[in-house]
């Protein structure tokens, strides 16, 4: 009786979980997380705050990047040809993210200035305007900055285990 491939031990799959997994395990634990802050009533405040869109631009290009990191998964547990600088896109990706919530920090407080009105900073009346104004400015620099931040660094982790994945795969070669 021949034992299925999955119970067998060779050198080119003497790891203790593939890299698929591995991926999947990370991802799903990002999820269930992004689940909780949703019921939670995080993400709704985070998109209700950002009038610039900025946010789900980010959000796009961190879906993409992890979609294409599990695909990379998928190919390097096969035993596609997957070298590091096959990877190097999830750098860029990863930076991207980054320089967008700053995009979206320099946004928020340019909105943010731009409801200070000279003349109406020494009215009592304006002032809950002006408050206002600053508030949704604010909220656009800090939230984007935020999924900005948090994406780069589940495109980070992502990476992390596709760089283990591909160097172990290449030494037991």
């Amino acid at each position: 009786m021949k034992l299925p491939s999955y119970l067998t031990k060779s050198r080119a799959t003497d790891q203790r979980f593939s890299i698929f997994f591995k991926w999947a395990t990370l991802n799903l634990l990002a999820f269930f997380l992004l689940v909780a802050a949703y019921f939670q009533g995080l993400i709704g405040i985070v998109y209700a705050g950002d009038s610039s869109n900025i946010v789900s631009v980010i959000c796009t290009l961190v879906f993409f990047s992890v979609s294409m990191s599990g695909y990379q998964a998928i190919q390097v547990d096969r035993g596609s040809v997957v070298t590091f600088n096959n990877l190097k896109y999830l750098i860029m990706l990863s930076n991207t993210s980054v320089m967008l919530g700053f995009i979206g920090t320099v946004v928020g407080i340019i909105i943010a200035l731009q409801a200070v009105q000279v003349e109406a900073v020494g009215d009592v009346q304006a002032v809950g305007t002006l408050v206002a104004g600053l508030a949704q400015g604010m909220g656009i620099a800090l939230y984007t900055t935020l999924v900005g931040g948090l994406g780069s660094m589940l495109i980070g982790f992502n990476r992390f285990i596709l760089i283990r994945g591909v160097d172990k795969k290449q030494n037991d070669d």
